[in-house]
């Protein structure tokens, strides 16, 4: 991925503007907050969580897809997977010409006897019905 950068200094004071105003917008509703008579036990978890335990979080999977990243390398395409299965999570047992279903506009699936089948239908025969 190429980044590109900001051109022209209106555009970057538009974009420091609105990072300020992000973070004074944080910083406000925190204080709105802060200021409340709430149990303060629960602003301390509240603030705890949101300043501490997120950012952890964010940071270790953060690190975790950087090693990922390290160990395979970049991404070149989708994984190859094999579309066939011969069972589905219920344990049925697959019915289907897999081909034809590749080039199937509409695909009916009925389950019979245990067995789910897979067929493909014509557009125009299933208007017909």
């Amino acid at each position: 991925m190429v980044r590109e950068r900001l051109d022209g200094w209106p555009r970057r004071l538009a974009h420091l503007l609105a990072l300020l105003a992000g973070w004074a917008l944080f910083f406000y509703w925190w204080y709105e907050v802060a200021v409340q008579d709430w149990n303060r036990t629960q602003v301390a978890a509240i603030i705890l969580v949101t300043l501490i335990v997120a950012p952890v979080i964010t940071v270790t999977w953060v690190l975790h897809n950087l090693s990922i990243f390290r160990r395979k390398g970049p991404r070149l395409g989708v994984p190859k997977v094999s579309l066939e299965y011969p069972r589905d999570w219920n344990g049925r047992d697959i019915v289907a010409d897999w081909g034809a279903l590749a080039e199937a506009a509409r695909v009916e699936i009925n389950v019979v006897g245990g067995r789910k089948l897979y067929a493909p239908v014509d557009p125009d025969a299933a208007r017909e019905r």
